[in-house]
């Protein structure tokens, strides 16, 4: 024997039971109390970068007064000109030298002992009362000219004496001696004297 079910039948279909309100109420002060919370951190949060950006302000005045001070203390320093003059000399000096350098350089062996050991003689020998302004040692040395002064006439020859014992110019022949006396020194003579080539050695 057959029985048959009807699981249509309203009776058997499970109603779902609607939310009382007391649930309700619960549900929604829950999310009353979640919003809250939420609130209450974003303020919070927002107080607290406030503050922070306020001391950040204050350390950034502080710091600024700081450099103002320090740069009244210690202003920009100016360019001594002294300083400036003796760099423009020095700077000078190099530069001399190393045009001295190079001169000698471009030179061979041969002329630059030749050069030095009339630098040398020079030195070594020299006159009271006579002093040499320019020193001009061409072509490898073997045209020469020198310029210089003395305090009397008679010292010129007197030097140029010693120079020929001390055979500083061995083997040079001079085509040109220059005598110029000063109007306010008359005893003061200024001379130029050049050479030729060199015809022995």
């Amino acid at each position: 024997m057959y029985q048959q079910i009807n699981l249509y039948q309203t009776v058997l279909i499970k109603k779902s039971e609607p939310l009382q309100a007391k649930q309700a109420l619960w549900i929604l002060g829950a999310l009353l109390i979640c919003l809250l919370l939420i609130g209450a951190f974003i303020a919070k949060t927002k107080d607290d970068l406030q503050t922070e950006s306020a001391e950040l302000d204050q350390q950034q005045q502080v710091v600024t007064d700081n450099i103002l001070e320090l740069e009244a203390l210690f202003p920009v320093p100016m360019p001594s000109g002294l300083l400036l003059r003796k760099i423009d000399s020095l700077e000078k000096k190099l530069e001399g030298q190393r045009d001295v350098m190079e001169f000698f350089s471009g030179q061979n062996l041969g002329n630059n002992q030749s050069i030095l050991e009339t630098l040398d003689g020079l030195a070594r020998h020299r006159s009271k009362g006579v002093w040499l302004r320019r020193i001009s040692l061409l072509n490898g040395g073997r045209d020469v000219q020198l310029s210089g002064s003395a305090i009397l006439a008679q010292q010129i020859p007197e030097y140029l004496q010693l120079l020929g014992e001390k055979k500083i110019f061995s083997g040079q022949v001079f085509s040109r001696l220059a005598l110029n006396r000063l109007e306010e020194n008359a005893d003061q003579v200024d001379f130029n004297l050049d050479s030729k080539e060199k015809v022995m050695r």
